[in-house]
């Protein structure tokens, strides 16, 4: 991969979850791919935001847009992006113009700008965690915990990969180093007449709070300092916080407070916290993956999912909207958790349970997986063709487990190369020859066709995730049908293959891909 562009924004509506998380996915791509040029395509930055892209040597490109103004629009921003990209002196790039990867991660985008923009590359990643729109993308990650693909189903085309998850949680290489060390220490938390004991507590509500609940807040540490006097606070927010400059006159009255604008630190505040008070945005997963417990608010309606899924995990105390909470809410809630150290403890396991800082490798081993193409196969196939399906291990999850004689699997071949209503093709990589893709028409009615699928790789080229590739790449004049798969119950890995390819689960040993309907204007 030599050539990457993001299109992402930050502002105070969007807040800056969308640039940080792509400023950790580029950290990555950058150390997976030395010579990779990463460009971001955004409108006016807060000044640290800039800085951060700066001192990564990421080239920037404004837009001259504003894009919390009533009069944007996303063919204005789709018109604007292709000359930016257009227009780059990358000396890597292909001679059709087109950049290798688009990533984009914005709530106000979805396919009819990706519609104009897509000409643009050869892949394009979608960033996601609401699954409100209709997407035209290759690969979408939502990192959101417990995010299913039946969420996305009707929202992306077949062949597009979804990355769905706590598996695809993006980490900063500073919070998954210090992972063992958080596992040590929280471990060793220090339990005094049953109660637990917590020092310092972290207060951080993403990089803006426009409400300015960062000060109910400090009101209630100040009423829970009563009764713990060993109690110190840090207190994080972006310098270019309308209530920056408020807070810091607030918490220059308290020795015991410490006020941090744009920190560089965050992993290692995370780590020294007993505690955090915190909204249910991005920061959520670098929290847990730390096994910090946070009493846990939702600012904004886009947090409610996260909260609402790491309620039902256990991973956080969950203290609801912000506009319900006084100060006086948040200094019990201290209290009670303090006085509860089985909770707490439990607090700690099922954070580390729900991110295990894995994300950024996962997710770059889907972007490179092997590509493949799918040919229809031929008579000079037999032999080989042959050759995998009498293998015993294959066969072990066949309907039909019995071994597979030569006469009777050239007459099954020979007939399915004429039959009408079969498509049998080639699993090709890397010009070898490594597995067989099965259509087989099932239903055709006015309403409805289906197809069943059998897939099968060579024995030799399994675990290379190719039967995931294979299924990506089924031609797009399957899209308008259903695709079924009968899975043995056994078959884990099976069922982990179809769940991957946007199949929905019907039944214990039934899959099925939806018909796909292309948005239209």
């Amino acid at each position: 991969m030599r050539n990457i562009v993001v299109r992402a924004d930050a502002s105070p509506i969007l807040a800056t979850g969308h640039i940080m998380r792509c400023l950790t996915l580029a950290h990555a791509l950058k150390v997976q791919f030395p010579n990779v040029d990463i460009i971001f395509i955004t409108n006016k930055l807060p000044q640290n935001l800039m800085m951060r892209l700066t001192q990564s040597k990421i080239k920037v490109i404004l837009l001259p847009f504003d894009i919390d103004s009533e009069n944007w629009q996303q063919a204005k921003d789709a018109k604007a992006t292709i000359e930016a990209i257009t227009s780059l002196n990358i000396k890597t790039l292909t001679n059709n113009k087109k950049i290798d990867l688009l990533i984009v991660d914005h709530y106000l985008i979805d396919w009819q700008w990706q519609a104009e923009v897509k000409a643009c590359c050869h892949q394009l990643l979608v960033i996601d965690d609401l699954a409100n729109r209709k997407h035209l993308a290759d690969f979408l990650l939502d990192q959101t915990l417990n995010r299913q693909g039946n969420d996305y189903a009707l929202l992306v085309p077949p062949s597009c990969q979804l990355l769905l998850g706590q598996k695809f949680m993006l980490l900063r290489d500073e919070f998954t180093q210090l992972i063992p060390c958080a596992k040590k220490k929280r471990a060793q938390v220090k339990v005094v007449n049953n109660v637990i004991e917590i020092k310092n507590i972290l207060v951080n509500l993403g990089g803006l709070d426009n409400t300015n609940f960062t000060e109910t807040i400090i009101y209630a540490l100040i009423e829970y300092k009563k009764n713990n006097h060993n109690l110190t606070a840090d207190i994080v927010m972006a310098s270019h916080s309308p209530h920056a400059s408020q807070i810091q006159a607030f918490t220059a009255k308290h020795n015991w407070l410490t006020l941090t604008t744009d920190c560089n630190d965050m992993a290692n505040k995370m780590l020294k916290a007993d505690l955090a008070i915190g909204a249910s945005g991005a920061t959520a997963w670098e929290r847990c993956s730390l096994g910090l417990p946070t009493l846990a608010i939702v600012l904004a309606d886009n947090q409610q999912l996260v909260n609402k899924n790491l309620t039902n995990q256990q991973a956080i105390v969950n203290l609801g909207a912000y506009q319900t909470l006084n100060f006086n809410n948040i200094a019990n809630a201290i209290a009670l958790l303090e006085s509860e150290p089985s909770k707490y403890k439990d607090l700690v396991s099922n954070c580390f349970k729900s991110c295990d800082g894995l994300g950024v490798q996962q997710l770059l081993a889907r972007l490179t997986l092997p590509r493949v193409t799918l040919e229809l196969a031929k008579t000079n196939d037999l032999k080989t063709t042959f050759k995998w399906q009498s293998n015993s291990e294959i066969r072990r999850y066949s309907r039909n487990t019995q071994p597979i004689q030569y006469d009777e699997h050239k007459q099954w071949f020979l007939s399915s190369l004429t039959m009408k209503n079969r498509h049998l093709y080639i699993i090709c990589c890397e010009n070898n020859k490594l597995g067989i893709l099965r259509l087989d028409k099932q239903i055709n009615t006015q309403k409805i066709t289906r197809y069943e699928i059998s897939i099968l790789i060579a024995p030799e080229a399994q675990g290379r995730k190719l039967a995931l590739s294979a299924i990506h790449n089924i031609p797009k004049t399957f899209d308008h049908c259903e695709i079924y798969a009968h899975v043995h119950p056994d078959n884990i890995a099976s069922q982990h293959l179809f769940t991957q390819a946007n199949f929905i689960k019907l039944t214990s040993n039934s899959y099925l891909r939806p018909a796909y309907t292309p948005p239209t204007q």
